[in-house]
């Protein structure tokens, strides 16, 4: 009797230690599972820390190039605006150029044809709607003001030899226009004159010809 009894008091403090010995196994487990997990988490913190610097470089990076491609959008249109500028600049001194060629060019031919300069100026104004500039050079026009293939000395013997500017021309005799003609001249419109009488006008009666014609 007294064996059995001190068998299962054997058995009791064998299981007892067995309990305590597993309790700490798994504290011990619990605990090494907390630090694994706080672990993980340090590391995701970390992994997140440098996704959002990275995030914060990438947008500030962004910004920069924005804003740079702003002062080069500015720049660009500063530059296209001034471009512009000073191509309407120089436009405007072809075009007076090619204006100065023109009168230069009549002028001298007008005083080339004619004699005195009233003629000189009636005859001019004929001479330029039969000029124009092309590639910096004077060239002459047909009478629809096209660009031809004839030279001013051509345009000069055209004026001299068609019979419309005799009364202008150097050597030749102004047809008279008595005081009757003026009168009847000046019931006409300014379509009804021919090209010869438009020049007589000019030249016996300046008023006139402006209020018809100017």
């Amino acid at each position: 009797m007294s064996n059995e009894n001190d068998n299962q008091a054997d058995n009791s403090v064998e299981q007892q230690d067995t309990s305590a010995v597993n309790a700490a196994d798994l504290q011990a487990q619990i605990e090494a599972l907390k630090q694994h997990n706080e672990k993980l988490i340090g590391e995701k913190r970390q992994r997140d820390e440098v996704a959002r610097q990275a995030q914060l470089e990438r947008e500030q990076i962004e910004r920069e190039a924005a804003k740079k491609n702003g002062d080069y959008e500015a720049l660009e249109k500063s530059y296209q605006e001034k471009l512009q500028a000073r191509e309407a600049e120089l436009s405007e001194l072809y075009k007076q150029r090619d204006t100065q060629s023109i009168n230069s060019e009549s002028q001298r031919l007008a005083a080339q044809l004619a004699d005195n300069t009233t003629n000189q100026i009636l005859l001019q104004r004929f001479i330029k709607d039969r000029l124009t500039v092309n590639d910096g050079q004077v060239k002459v026009t047909d009478e629809n003001g096209n660009l031809s293939a004839s030279t001013i000395d051509d345009l000069a013997n055209e004026f001299k030899t068609s019979g419309m500017y005799d009364s202008l021309l150097s050597g030749t005799r102004a047809s008279g226009t008595n005081a009757s003609g003026n009168a009847a001249s000046a019931t006409k419109s300014a379509n009804e004159y021919t090209e010869a009488e438009r020049i007589e006008l000019a030249k016996t009666n300046p008023e006139q010809f402006k209020r018809l014609f100017t």
